[in-house]
């Protein structure tokens, strides 16, 4: 069974804060590095983001001191403690990334047959 898995190297929360030297007016959020174990970040982010657990994440730009770092907008319920290691399955991920397809195609095909409409009429 094929594997990818991260492990989360730091964690930062953050929540609304007025103090003077905290503050931060954006949405509570949670933001990790993550430093993979048996793939590259990409080939884990690949998986992860598309599972449940992975839904309510979104990812940084791969630049500077943001590289590497994705962040839960959602409370996704996981533990992102430092140490934790967070994976999924080939088995897992396999139907995911296929139903993905199927809605990128029904996507494309519904936005093909809107233009034909469009420049069919008068």
């Amino acid at each position: 069974m094929t594997v990818r898995m991260a492990i989360i190297v730091d964690s930062r929360d953050f929540a609304c804060s007025d103090e003077h030297d905290n503050y931060y007016a954006g949405p509570g959020r949670t933001d990790i590095l993550l430093s993979p174990i048996c793939c590259s970040l990409d080939e884990f982010l690949d998986w992860f983001l598309i599972t449940k657990a992975g839904e309510n994440f979104c990812r940084f730009a791969d630049t500077g001191e943001l590289s590497g770092r994705i962040t839960d907008i959602g409370g996704c319920g996981l533990d992102l403690s430092v140490g934790r290691v967070l994976s999924v399955s080939y088995e897992s991920w396999l139907p995911l990334y296929l139903d993905s397809l199927v809605t990128s195609a029904k996507r494309d095909i519904n936005a093909q047959y809107n233009n034909a409409i469009d420049r069919l009429s008068p």
